[in-house]
């Protein structure tokens, strides 16, 4: 019988799960929303140290790195909203975990995991050498206006011959704790305590008695807003549904200048967090244009201009659940399912998913999960930016130019 190989990666949460090759695959789930705020909670791994990190100390080919693996999180975001009219998930932590997980693959696992990353010309080496730097430059420290942590750990089950390079790999490059698989609870506290509270359990799909194997990534953002809106302004107003129906609910809304686009098709608004490398961009077609045509295209990155707006954005909470296994499938990624050599004999990944989850109010955001042009000039008046039908949204952190969180909201 083959052993279970589980991988777990996360930015709210997000989570690699594994069994054997013949066992059914679940579709996406729809999304869970969780009613009662988890109790705070702040990672150990937060640094308090500011030091900003300089993107152009990248070298050109990982900066071109970084924008190819972005294209990822936008055809993962198409397709879990083929099953979810609203979702959270986290690009980044599905790459941290793939990128792990490529560490123990063959030549021809690691061809597949690089192509669906849109990275066919880059070696493994050249990926770890790149993402050591990502990773160390996202967690290199903030004040109290903001918090934000990526942590990996690696779950053995007692007994099982790890390759020495993997292991090797796994601490000095992706920084991962080791432990020891014993019980469900102390995987559970660990993610718990590396999400701020934000989520409570480990996704593991498959019985821990026949867990071989856990890669695990919990990435956590918690951050408050440049200019925070007005809590004594919200106010309810209706929001388009994608489905033709209209829910009341609650927008707050403000005035000032923001970076923003205003193209044929779309408008694009761009909120700075109290450490202002830190953003979240909010993406809305035009009426009579589907958001679902125009996901995989998106440009979180695109250079904006200054233009004086009146922006309001309806408060929401989400948490979603979902196996990407199928779709890393459709992108190519077959081998790592059958075989991982350079982990460890006779064990198979079966399962990728990914938990997280997302509250965005006047304050500011916070976010956790186990495991993703030229503008036209500035009009002479403020523009309205009306976020009352579906829109696209992503937390970014502009200094990698690292997409940190990714969804939509299109009912409530």
């Amino acid at each position: 019988m083959k052993h279970k190989f589980f991988a777990l990666m996360a930015v709210a949460a997000l989570a690699l799960s594994a069994c054997s090759t013949d066992e059914a695959v679940e579709t996406p789930q729809q999304p869970v929303t969780e009613n009662q705020d988890p109790a705070p909670e702040t990672p150990e791994s937060i640094l308090l140290t500011p030091k900003p990190f300089d993107f152009w100390s990248l070298y050109p080919d990982e900066r071109k790195i970084i924008a190819n693996v972005n294209q990822f999180g936008n055809r993962l975001a198409s397709y879990i909203y083929a099953y979810s009219p609203n979702f959270i998930c986290s690009p980044l932590s599905i790459e941290i975990a793939l990128m792990m997980t490529a560490n123990g693959a063959s030549d021809t696992g690691w061809a597949e995991v690089a192509q669906a990353l849109n990275l066919d010309a880059v070696s493994l080496d050249e990926l770890n050498s790149c993402y050591g730097k990502i990773m160390k430059g996202l967690t290199s420290g903030y004040d109290e206006g903001l918090q934000f942590s990526v942590a990996n750990s690696v779950w053995v089950r007692e007994g099982l011959p790890i390759e020495p390079l993997f292991m090797e790999n796994m601490q000095k490059v992706f920084n991962a704790e080791s432990f020891n698989i014993t019980t469900k609870e102390a995987m559970d506290d660990w993610a718990s305590k590396k999400t701020g509270g934000l989520i409570n359990k480990m996704p593991v799909g498959a019985p821990l008695s026949e867990l071989q194997l856990l890669l695990a990534n919990a990435t956590y953002f918690n951050g408050q807003w440049l200019n925070k809106f007005d809590a004594e302004k919200t106010i309810p107003y209706p929001f388009n549904n994608y489905d033709g129906t209209t829910t009341e609910t609650k927008f707050m809304n403000n005035k000032s200048g923001l970076m923003s686009a205003w193209e044929e098709g779309y408008s694009m608004i761009t909120l700075p967090y109290k450490i202002n490398s830190f953003q979240m961009v909010f993406f809305l077609p035009d009426e009579g244009y589907e958001l679902a045509d125009m996901l995989p295209t998106i440009d979180w990155f695109t250079p904006m201009e200054n233009h004086e707006v009146y922006y309001a954005i309806p408060l929401f909470k989400e948490t979603s659940e979902f196996s990407a296994t199928e779709f890393l499938k459709e992108l190519g990624v077959n081998d790592l399912f059958h075989q991982t050599p350079g982990i460890a004999p006779g064990i198979t990944l079966s399962d990728v998913s990914q938990t997280a989850t997302i509250e965005v109010n006047e304050s500011g955001a916070k976010a956790a999960a186990i495991s993703t042009s030229d503008w036209i000039s500035s009009p002479t008046i403020p523009s309205l930016f009306l976020l009352d039908r579906p829109f696209a949204y992503a937390i970014v952190e502009q200094n990698t130019q690292t997409v940190l969180f990714q969804g939509v909201v299109s009912k409530f």
